[in-house]
């Protein structure tokens, strides 16, 4: 330290204070609140116990034991993949509306965690069919000329396509996200 300018030497010692402190501070929470952070982590892989963001760590800290952990979980995972500007409160709203219907669609963006929801793929179908480039996406010539001989309407090509994997419905394939806290795979698609 004895090579270094004046000025650096301050602004070092400045620094390891401030990350003493952070290690204090972190000292400071219950050892089931430090595991739960660190499971946090891991499930949303973004790093693990020797190569901890003292300030990723202490922010969702604070946030363990005021949201449930599929909240927190949401919340760090949208931040990071989607938007930084999403609120705790957001993604308070976004797992009630998960919670009940399996899935939510913001914009362009599907979060789902169940392949085989029903309302999910209604929900697509019935956007879909609106749209011609998905009815030729999702129908070849023959199957449309034999509906509009048979007379088929909009329900009843999508009770058929119900049965369908929601892979075949969509027009990529999802991305696994995150494993939650309750063993969900939550699923992400982002939407052309």
């Amino acid at each position: 330290m004895e090579n270094l300018a004046p000025g650096m030497k301050q602004r070092f010692k400045e620094q390891l204070a401030e990350l003493a402190t952070k290690y204090t501070i972190l000292e400071s929470y219950s050892e089931q609140n430090l595991n739960t952070m660190i499971d946090i982590l891991k499930r949303l892989e973004q790093g693990d116990s020797e190569n901890l963001d003292i300030d990723k760590a202490l922010g969702i800290l604070e946030l363990i034991g005021k949201y449930k952990v599929e909240i927190i979980e949401y919340y760090l995972w949208w931040k990071e993949n989607i938007d930084k500007k999403i609120s705790i409160e957001q993604a308070e709203r976004d797992i009630e509306y998960i919670d009940q219907e399996g899935f939510i669609m913001i914009n362009e963006h599907l979060v789902y965690k169940n392949d085989g929801n029903k309302t999910l793929k209604h929900t697509l179908l019935e956007a879909y069919l609106d749209e011609s480039y998905d009815v030729e996406r999702l129908f070849d010539k023959d199957e449309l000329v034999e509906m509009w001989i048979n007379n088929s309407s909009k329900e009843d090509a999508i009770k058929d396509f119900e049965a369908l994997a929601i892979e075949e419905i969509l027009e990529g394939e999802p991305k696994g996200a995150y494993i939650s806290a309750s063993n969900d795979i939550i699923k992400y698609y982002r939407q052309e």
